[in-house]
């Protein structure tokens, strides 16, 4: 195994270092796969762009149109599998050939669906306990502020705890479950234990796990707004008001998303294996426990 991979564990500065070893090692074939996987997702907005109307914009459930969803989502999962396992290819410093990346992705793509239809399941719930919450909030008149007092003031401040929390309970779902393509991938483990190992190895890290996998997409962001705000090209960013775009600035769109996703995929690879080591000393500290207690 390839010594980008820490072989004990080590703090945040190291792991994003060794996740950009990672990213440029992988980086010239990882973006063959890459530049398909975000033309794959940025297809609607393409066909929009091409028509002159989103097609696939308030669709309700029952529309054949939503197919076409589904496919997009699965070719996604194929080319993601692909950048995982070529990255791992580079670990091990073995040169496959890109027709046995995109077979991998193909072997493993029905895994990896279900794996990410349950986590959905998983978050569905927790959307749904949360709007209970909110109803229940609602019904007792939490959210009516007649007038301007000191109880408002503390109901309002009480309320936007309420919201925080339940923010944070789906940000807390989603880190849980991050790791679950490359255990599925690289580990060959089934759906079911992808799923368990990911929640385990997150569970007692999450803040270490959030604030590295958030990295990359804080510098994709920043990208996106230095682009539009500073150069001055009006390049869609998402939670921005919508505007109008051009095919153009959607080209410039998929590649920088494409340029992003590698290190995305190199940054879980490089915290599942300094999660794994941590799994293990905590599991050899409780056995070393376990037998002082019993002698």
């Amino acid at each position: 195994m390839d010594t980008i991979l820490p072989s004990q564990p080590e703090p945040y500065s190291i792991l994003l270092k060794r996740s950009l070893i990672l990213y440029f090692r992988g980086f010239s074939k990882a973006i063959i796969f890459s530049l398909l996987l975000a033309l794959v997702i940025f297809t609607p907005r393409l066909f929009a762009d091409i028509t002159g109307r989103d097609i696939f914009l308030g669709i309700s459930g029952t529309n054949p149109r939503r197919l076409w969803l589904f496919v997009f989502d699965i070719i996604s999962m194929l080319f993601s599998i692909a950048i995982y396992w070529h990255l791992f290819c580079v670990l091990r410093n073995k040169d496959e050939p890109l027709a046995e990346d995109f077979a991998r992705g193909i072997k493993k793509v029905l895994h990896v669906f279900l794996a990410t239809l349950i986590q959905g399941i998983i978050l569905l719930a927790v959307t749904v306990v949360i709007y209970g919450i909110l109803f229940l909030l609602y019904q007792y008149r939490v959210f009516h502020l007649e007038s301007v007092s000191q109880m408002n003031i503390w109901r309002t401040l009480f309320l936007m705890v309420i919201l925080l929390s339940q923010l944070f309970l789906i940000m807390y779902v989603t880190t849980l479950f991050v790791f679950i393509v490359p255990i599925i991938v690289i580990e060959n483990n089934g759906v079911l234990p992808a799923l368990e190992k990911s929640a385990s190895l997150v569970w007692n890290h999450w803040w270490r796990t959030f604030s590295l996998q958030i990295t990359p997409w804080f510098f994709y962001l920043i990208t996106l707004l230095v682009i539009r705000f500073i150069i001055r090209i009006n390049i869609h960013i998402y939670f921005f008001e919508q505007g109008t775009h051009t095919i153009l600035t959607t080209i410039m769109n998929i590649l920088i998303f494409a340029l992003f996703i590698p290190w995305i995929a190199s940054a879980v690879i490089v915290q599942l294996r300094d999660l794994e080591l941590r799994k293990e000393i905590h599991n050899q500290l409780h056995e070393a426990k376990l037998k002082h207690k019993s002698t």
